[in-house]
């Protein structure tokens, strides 16, 4: 799977205006679904005003599964497979645009 580099999360962080980055981890990918083999991708991202989870897969594996269900059920089918018991979606900032962004569906948590 793709990995983001530094200067890609801070401009994925931006839309959502949660700060600058102290330091994040690549964590090792999760299965999201068996049955089509969608493996999410997940960073670990402390900035100077919390802890967030960075998700993502290229638009193409996610597409589906994000057009056939609502925003809360994609974001409880996500949480579960990030193992997140807690964690928000964090929706961006108005008149941003994160959808797309390098070619990858990107989901941010609060954690």
């Amino acid at each position: 799977m793709k990995e983001l580099n530094q200067d890609q999360l801070q401009s994925i962080l931006d839309n959502y205006s949660v700060g600058e980055i102290i330091q994040s981890w690549v964590l090792a990918s999760v299965l999201i679904d068996n049955e089509k083999g969608i493996d999410l991708s997940r960073c670990l991202t402390e900035t100077n005003q919390g802890l967030y989870m960075i998700a993502f897969a290229p638009n193409d594996d996610l597409h589906g599964l994000w057009w056939g269900s609502d925003s809360q059920d994609f974001a409880t089918t996500l949480s579960y497979a990030l193992k997140l018991k807690n964690a928000k979606l964090l929706l961006s900032n108005e008149n941003t645009n994160t959808v797309h962004k390098m070619d990858l569906r990107i989901s941010v948590f609060s954690v």
